[in-house]
């Protein structure tokens, strides 16, 4: 029989600040349309993925 296995530390995670809210706000600015900001996240997520992005399409 094997040996039992210890526990794995687990994250700790504090709890939030309830009394602070959020609020929502455009992410570059108030005159940005939606096309914008696709393209804008595909040009980022394009750049820093490329190499995972060209190697899931030889699949």
């Amino acid at each position: 029989m094997s040996n039992a296995l210890k526990k794995t530390a687990r994250l700790s995670i504090q709890p939030r600040d309830k009394f602070t809210v959020a609020h929502p706000r455009a992410a570059i600015s108030e005159k940005c349309v939606h096309s914008d900001q696709v393209k804008n996240a595909f040009d980022f997520a394009f750049t820093r993925y490329e190499t995972a992005m060209k190697d899931l399409s030889k699949v």
